[in-house]
């Protein structure tokens, strides 16, 4: 076995690997020279949506989804307050706006860990009156069942409290990964049931080594988090506007989408 660094949210770990295994590092691109402008670029200028400030309103209930802490916090530490900002110059009251920490199935933050995680500022704003919280993918009285998805005849099942928001945010990273895929989680896993998840975030939606350089592979006939958020459109009548960053190996920002 050979001991290398992993990177996990704000710092790096050590994993043991067979003496054998490839070691990939992602080569770092220079970071956005002002992250938060490129943020406010990103929300008033987004991709196939009217902008931010246009979708929301006085007396809207506002959920933002994020990532977990295993991510970089400098994501959640730059985007969250931009979107804060926002939403109250729109008009959104401070106490309709609800932070869910979107860890999927992973272990839940602790208080002191999310106060580091999305930065004293935000935390202390929200925290105190109930207004942040960790998704449980287990509690039935956090989840709302929406149906079956169409093409993969998945269960969606998804944290009730932000699918029956007004709006629903969701602030993410997305980077590259090894396999046929990216490293995205969004609400189709972050916020899903155990159930939800086992339907498709498994083993057995990742090839065996070797695959990724087999052309013969093919395709999978549908993308799992298109088919699923197609049925969660279509149950809720409202789209999730995603602010995605792209974080380089140093947890800084490359770039910032919505």
């Amino acid at each position: 076995m050979k001991t290398v660094l992993a990177d996990f949210g704000n710092r790096q770990i050590s994993i043991d690997v067979p003496e054998h295994a490839e070691v990939i590092e992602f080569e770092d691109r220079h970071g956005v020279a002002d992250p938060v402008a490129a943020t406010v670029e990103a929300i008033q200028n987004p991709h196939g949506s009217r902008s931010l400030s246009e979708l929301a309103g006085p007396g809207m209930r506002v959920a933002i989804g994020f990532d977990d802490p295993t991510r970089p916090a400098m994501t959640v530490q730059t985007i969250i307050p931009v979107l804060i900002r926002t939403l109250l110059d729109a008009g959104v009251g401070e106490n309709d706006i609800r932070l869910i920490c979107a860890c999927s199935n992973h272990r839940k933050p602790t208080g002191d860990e999310l106060a580091e995680y999305l930065g004293a500022t935000i935390y202390d704003r929200f925290g105190p009156s109930g207004q942040i919280l960790n998704h449980d993918c287990s509690d039935p009285s956090q989840l709302s069942f929406l149906g079956i998805s169409k093409a993969g005849k998945y269960p969606v099942e998804l944290n009730r409290h932000f699918v029956e928001a007004d709006l629903m945010i969701y602030v993410g990273n997305v980077s590259a990964t090894g396999f046929r895929s990216y490293t995205g989680t969004g609400v189709v896993i972050g916020l899903a049931s155990t159930r939800s998840i086992a339907s498709h975030h498994s083993l057995d939606g990742i090839p065996q080594p070797g695959h990724a350089a087999d052309k013969k592979v093919a395709k999978p006939r549908h993308s799992v988090k298109d088919d699923i958020s197609a049925l969660m459109e279509e149950a809720t009548g409202k789209r999730v506007f995603y602010v995605n960053a792209v974080p380089g190996g140093d947890g800084k920002l490359a770039g910032v989408f919505a």
